[in-house]
């Protein structure tokens, strides 16, 4: 059993988002300290830096990284994100640093209890991927529109898996996971505002745990969130934090606005 250690899910975290950014056609990029995924998406999530190691003493290499990663993205805004403690990046403008969570979980363990209302099925049509999609949308307000958080292809890769959560035959929750290096990368975890506090999240969370029983999982999760992962047998290993900042395109657009040419 590998060391399920902060450097252990960076590396596999990334590999996630790099595996999400490839299927939608976009650019991925690696190196000992950093990795960056441009989703191309309409999500800072989806358009992610991922720090594999602690910053060194200047931050110019990673500024430079970052604004020739995301020169050409068609994204406005992406996100940075560290299991470590990082120093003020905001004189390399990213902003808006929010705390979170790395949690991990071992083979094995229980099943807990799940509403027997909720049926969970996966996503194998066009039809199901909106259907999912909107889901994400309402759980997050993500303000997204249809067809751009996955491309319809999703449906054939056997490593991102998707599944919707069903009562009386609305859809009311939704999750993904990530096969990636060995492992069980859990995210879109979202349950609909008026259907929370049944256990449906956690019922749609535990499903993406178990898409391959025999792999380690893991996830980011926000402080609120944990209390939900750790009785579905996750562990803290690190505490997390993400930065946001803007892409050259979103940068453009800013100067554009501020310019008074008439």
């Amino acid at each position: 059993m590998p060391r399920l250690d902060a450097s252990w899910f960076s590396a596999r975290y990334a590999l996630a988002a790099a595996r999400r950014a490839r299927l939608g056609g976009n650019r991925s990029w690696r190196w000992p300290y950093l990795a960056i995924a441009d989703g191309g998406s309409p999500l800072p999530s989806f358009n992610q830096a991922t720090l594999l190691a602690t910053l060194g003493p200047s931050l110019d290499r990673l500024d430079q990284r970052l604004a020739s990663a995301f020169s050409e993205s068609a994204a406005s805004d992406f996100r940075l994100f560290s299991a470590w403690p990082t120093r003020d990046l905001t004189r390399i403008g990213l902003a808006d640093p929010r705390p979170s969570v790395c949690m991990v979980r071992e083979v094995g363990g229980p099943e807990p209890h799940l509403p027997p209302e909720l049926t969970i099925q996966p996503v194998t049509t066009a039809a199901d991927l909106d259907r999912f999609e909107a889901v994400l949308d309402a759980s997050f307000r993500n303000q997204a529109r249809s067809g751009a958080i996955f491309p319809a292809h999703v449906l054939a890769d056997r490593s991102i898996r998707l599944w919707l959560g069903i009562v009386d035959g609305e859809p009311v929750g939704c999750s993904a996971a990530y096969l990636v290096s060995g492992a069980v990368g859990v995210d879109h975890v979202g349950t609909r505002p008026e259907a929370r506090g049944r256990g449906y999240g956690t019922a749609l969370a535990w499903q993406a745990t178990q898409a391959d029983a025999t792999r380690p999982a893991f996830l980011e999760a926000s402080e609120l969130g944990r209390p939900i992962y750790e009785r579905l047998g996750y562990r803290l290993i690190h505490e997390a934090v993400a930065w946001s900042g803007p892409t050259r395109r979103r940068r453009d657009l800013q100067a554009a606005n501020r310019d008074p040419t008439p």
